[in-house]
């Protein structure tokens, strides 16, 4: 099954600058729907993909994920969604999570280090 759509969610697809033509992974989309699909709960993204201009305008990781398109926030506001999407994301093979009070951050970055759950202050 196909969540992800660049009609259905442009910030998954799009650079919030507007500018440039960055994009997500294959593997980052395949896992968001694996992900998904085992969750059973529908997933909002709310930052994909950015340029590195954009990404240090809003100060960003130097390393972050969304720069390479391999990474995804999804948002998430209350316990028990934070565990659906946690737990489906471990079971689909997610090795870099990180949780914040408002989103998941879900990443598939190979060069980034592996087995990781952060959470953001």
């Amino acid at each position: 099954m196909n969540y992800f759509t660049p009609d259905g969610d442009p910030l998954l697809f799009n650079c919030p600058c507007g500018e440039c033509h960055y994009s997500p992974s294959t593997t980052l989309i395949n896992r968001l729907n694996e992900a998904r699909e085992e969750a059973g709960i529908p997933f909002i993204v709310t930052s994909g993909p950015r340029c590195p201009h954009y990404n240090a305008h809003i100060k960003g990781a130097t390393y972050s994920e969304h720069i390479d398109g391999d990474g995804a926030d999804i948002s998430c506001t209350d316990s028990r969604t934070r565990s659906k999407i946690i737990n489906a994301a471990l079971k689909v093979g997610f090795t870099r999570i990180g949780v914040a009070r408002s989103f998941i951050h879900l990443g598939v970055s190979p060069s980034n280090d592996q087995d990781v759950i952060w959470v953001y202050q």
